[in-house]
């Protein structure tokens, strides 16, 4: 059974530039906060919850975000097209597309947490590295609260 949702995504990079790092400053951390209304419904044991974003020119992006276990993929399309999975200690390989070109993209996932007190009710941590055409990027953390849809726009702290 489909249920309505609110999610509320936390992204944090700490980006990890070596200009930067030449000049005495170690990263510079970025931070986006987005809350969404999503869908999420449940088969064979696996989470799926489905949400639409906007990326750049305010073109939609369906996202869809699997939760199976400890192992969670997070799938993108439209304007852009990805697929990126997050598993502990296992680096994924993927293609981030857009309609400007392709850019290679690997994960490697340091720590992970999936929590959820009932099925619409819980959150998902992930401590990642990221790496696009074999740059590294810094290190990401990417916090996704799920909540039914009566919470609306609670603040989130774990």
């Amino acid at each position: 059974m489909e249920q309505q949702v609110r999610l509320y995504i936390q992204a944090i990079h700490q980006i990890e530039d070596k200009e930067l790092i030449e000049q005495g400053v170690l990263s510079q951390v970025e931070k986006a906060e987005h809350w969404y209304e999503a869908k999420l419904h449940v088969k064979e044991n696996i989470t799926y919850i489905q949400y639409n974003d906007t990326e750049q020119e305010n073109e939609e992006v369906k996202t869809i975000i699997k939760i199976d276990g400890q192992e969670i993929t997070i799938l993108k399309y439209g304007f852009v097209k990805s697929k990126q999975k997050f598993m502990k200690g296992v680096p994924y390989q993927s293609i981030y597309e857009t309609p400007y070109g392709t850019l290679p993209l690997e994960v490697d996932t340091k720590d992970i947490n999936v929590q959820f007190l009932s099925k619409d009710d819980g959150f998902i941590q992930i401590d990642y590295v990221l790496d696009v055409a074999g740059e590294r990027l810094g290190s990401r953390k990417l916090d996704i609260r799920v909540m039914p849809d009566t919470k609306r726009h609670v603040a989130y702290k774990h």
